[in-house]
Formats: structure tokens, sequence, C-alpha cells
């Protein structure tokens, strides 16, 4: 088994993996630069829905921050796309909003600034290191464009980085804020496609989404945002996967620290009515909210 319960199995898997040359090791989070390459396709695809009228030109798009991963694919995705001259992400005043999700990273950003701080560049899982690490993948290793400049202009100029310690609460679930915003949520979003129809149910986790979807509610709440377009990036898929393999069978195999962990997880949208329970529930718990992959998932 490979999850964090399996510690050894892990360890063969990474070093397997690191002697392949076919294989990609993503760490927890995925912040290397495999994982922010990765990323830096969403703002890609975005400037082709500009481009071809499918959506407005935001002025700003919120994101949570965990290991930095996206919000760095973000960043150097709008540099890419202002690399290439796309006409995407050229509202006046466009900004990426981050909020880091761990209470103890939150409390750093708001005691020194710690993510702006120049320093930051020599530490993993700042945004400034993972910018230089991918830059340098994708010039030197990659014979990519060097984005170095540029990116580090999207940072430091069209990058907002918050601090509301009450928003974060403490690291792994809801603060009070998050989940009146994720209620809310529940009682009055609404999903539609670009042509008015339904879009389907989207669901914010009190881990990461509901945290910066409450600091983007904050800033639509003010008059001068008004008439403006703010595009929410959600950090959790919408698609729980599942394949033809019985992953509850899988699952019961796993340790008991592994159980433990899975039995503490709240379900508290009403969106997402799904718990997994290793000791007095069943499968039908959860199937429920997954979607199968391969049209013939196991009943």
């Amino acid at each position: 088994y490979s999850t964090f319960g399996n510690k050894l199995t892990i360890l063969k898997n990474v070093m397997q993996a690191v002697w392949s040359k076919q294989a990609i090791v993503l760490p927890p989070g995925g912040n290397n630069p495999s994982g922010v390459l990765g990323q830096m396709g969403g703002p890609l695809e975005i400037s082709e829905q500009i481009t071809q009228g499918e959506m407005p030109d935001p002025d700003a798009i919120y994101v949570a921050m965990g290991s930095s991963c996206t919000i760095t694919g973000l960043i150097m995705g709008v540099a890419l796309v202002k690399y290439v001259n796309m006409p995407a992400f050229k509202k006046q005043g466009f900004k990426i909003h981050g909020l880091p999700i761990h209470h103890g990273f939150v409390g750093l950003q708001k005691r020194i600034g710690f993510y702006n701080r120049d320093f930051s560049k020599n530490i993993p899982l700042s945004i400034l290191h993972s910018i230089h690490s991918t830059c340098k993948t994708l010039r030197d290793d990659l014979r990519g464009p060097d984005l170095l400049e540029i990116s580090l202009f999207v940072f430091h100029n069209m990058c907002v980085i918050h601090d509301e310690v009450d928003i974060v609460g403490t690291y792994g679930g809801h603060s009070d804020k998050s989940r009146a915003a994720a209620d809310l949520f529940d009682r009055k979003g609404k999903l539609t496609d670009i042509y008015g129809e339904d879009g389907g149910k989207m669901w914010l986790c009190g881990h990461f989404s509901a945290k910066s979807y409450n600091v983007m509610l904050q800033d639509m709440e003010k008059i001068e945002n008004k008439d403006k377009t703010f595009l929410f990036w959600e950090t959790k898929s919408a698609v729980q996967p599942r394949s033809d393999d019985d992953e509850w069978i899988k699952f019961q195999r796993e340790p008991k620290m592994v159980h433990k962990w899975a039995n503490e997880g709240k379900a508290e949208s009403s969106l997402r009515e799904g718990k997994v329970d290793t000791e007095n529930g069943t499968a039908d718990d959860y199937r429920k909210i997954m979607t199968d992959v391969t049209g013939s998932a196991t009943k």
C-alpha cells in the first residue's frame, strides 16, 4: 500500500521512481518544478477561453495556498501568457490573491510578511523558492523560455498574499468564518455554464477552499468591486474518481492509523454528503459522491 501508513512502501516507490527515467516524483502538495509546470496549464486554458469569448477577462483570481504549488503555477502561467502576448489577464489592477491555509504559515505572513521577503527564496515551499527553481528547470533542463524576470514581476506587482488568521483558524478544518462561507454557498451558491445552463455542484472544503472563498466574498462586498469579475480557483477536485477496483476492501487493509484519520473526517457540506467509517460503516456511505471514470466500476 502507498499511504502515509506504509512508510517503507512509500520509500521503496519513491526510490524506484527516482531511478526510473520514465517516472516523475511529486511530493505532498505537489510542489516541485514538475508540479508547478503542471499547474501552469490552468492559466493557459483560461487565456484560451478568454480569447474565444467563453469567459470574461477576470479582475482577480482567488486561491488557497498549501505547499504554494498552485499559486506558483498561476503566477508563472500568467507570466507565460504575457510572454507570448496572449490577450488575457490584462485588466487594470489585475491581482492573484492567495491565502495560506496553515495557521503557522499565515501567522508568519502576518508577523513578518514571510512570502514577500527576499530571504524566502532559499526556503522550500515558499513562492519565491518555487519560482526560482521552476524557472531554472524550464530554462536549463527543458530548454524553454526564461520566465524568471516576468514571473518575479507578476509576483511582486500582481500578487496579494493574505494574512487573515481568523479566517484560517487551525490547519485541517473549518474556522468559524470559513464554515459560514461554506454554509452560505450550500444555501445560495449556483453554478452555470457559459450558456446559463446548470453547471453541476461544487463543494467548499473546510481544509482549503472555503477559506480563500471567504476572502473573495469579503472583496465582493466592497462597493468599488461591484462590477468586477472574480475567478475562484477551486483547489480540491469536484470529481472523486472511482475505478473498477474495490477501494473499500483495499482501504480496510490499511494500517489502523489510516483508519483513525479517515474516521475522524467530517462531511459538513450538504452538497457533499459522504463519510468514511471503517468501524461501523459501509462503502455506501461515500460512493454516491464518487464518479465512475471507467464505465464499469464495481457495484
